[in-house]
Formats: C-alpha cells, structure tokens, sequence
C-alpha cells in the first residue's frame, strides 16, 4: 500500500487524517527539528528520523512523497519521466505493477488514487511505457493475457461509453477504476528479481 506523507504523520500522532490534522502534526515534526517521517519497510509504519541518519542510509529509510508536492509540481521533462520512470523487469513486477496502478475498489486513498473511467487499450498503453514485454504484442494478447493472469482490474464491471466521432458515434469499453496519481507510480513496490 502506498501513502503519502501527509497521511504518514496522521497515523505517526495517531490522529484521522484532516488537513487541519497535518497541519497541526506537521508543525509538531518542524518543532523538533532536523527529522523526516520515513519508514523502514512498511508505509504504513512510520518513524522519525534524523535527516542525517535518512541521508547516510538512503536505502534503509525511505522518505514519503508529499501529496501537496504531486499537485502543486509543474509537469516533468520528458527526459526527466523516462530517467524517473519504474522499469518492470519480469512479468510478477509487470502482474504487481498493474495491480497496484489500477485498482477495482475503493481503496479509500484520495491523496494516492483518482476515480477515472478507462479501457482496456488505456491500460496497454501505460503499462506498455514501463516495460519492453508487450513491445511485439497487440491489445488483444495483452487483453488475453490480462484475463489469463487474473489480473485485478478485470473484476470491475465493464460499461460502454458512447464518444462522438467526426462521422458518426463509437461505442468504448471502460472501467471504472481507482488510478494511481503518477508522482506515485515509482513507489510501487514490486517483487524482487530472481536470480
């Protein structure tokens, strides 16, 4: 599961997480001085620590991404996205990537997830952006391949959307699906290779 920062220091002071509740917790970790919210290996279990501890042990202690920083920051470079950009190695990272990006339910995390109507073709085509796996595939083998592998997004009822075209209307298959914010997309957690 991935949150943000601001709902880090809710559950850190155990308190509902409001923005008059982050501003308060907020204010208490800027009193202390010289710490960052973080977690070892679960977000959902945070702990302060020493800026210069998180900056000696990039690896042990990860920093959470502020929700207010993905809404206020300006568009990335492209070059800067594809330097960022998660790269899914094997097809469990490519399984847990999608099922974490693209999630049926509510998962009651709107500081992380957008509500959005998309088709199975929107899906192919962002997936297709981290991984070289569907390089030579086309969208019916990913759908295929989808449904084969049970993938979560597949449990959401699937409805048909009328667009108009230039010369007539098209009927769409969307779904209604929770979609990871982008400025989170690199904290998916995905399994690790084996070797």
């Amino acid at each position: 599961m991935i949150i943000c920062r601001e709902q880090a220091i809710c559950i850190f002071y155990c308190k509902e997480f409001t923005e008059e509740n982050v501003a308060i917790c907020s204010k208490k970790i800027e009193d202390i001085g010289d710490v960052d919210i973080c977690y070892l290996v679960d977000p959902t279990d945070p702990v302060l620590v020493l800026d210069i501890r998180v900056n000696t042990l990039p690896f042990k202690f990860h920093r959470y991404i502020s929700n207010q920083e993905e809404s206020n920051s300006n568009i990335p470079s492209q070059e800067t996205q594809e330097k960022e950009r998660v790269q899914l190695n094997s097809l469990a990272q490519v399984v847990q990537f999608i099922n974490e990006v693209f999630v049926p339910f509510n998962p009651h995390n709107h500081a992380v997830y957008t509500p959005k109507q998309i088709s199975t073709k929107d899906v192919f085509r962002i997936v297709s952006g981290y991984t070289d796996y569907f390089d030579n595939k086309n969208i019916q083998s990913f759908t295929t391949w989808s449904s084969k592998k049970k993938l979560h997004f597949f449990k959401a009822e699937e409805m048909r959307k009328k667009q108009k075209t230039e010369n007539d209307v098209a009927t769409k298959r969307v779904r209604m699906l929770y979609v990871m914010k982008e400025g989170f997309i690199g904290n998916v957690k995905l399994p690790a290779l084996q070797k």
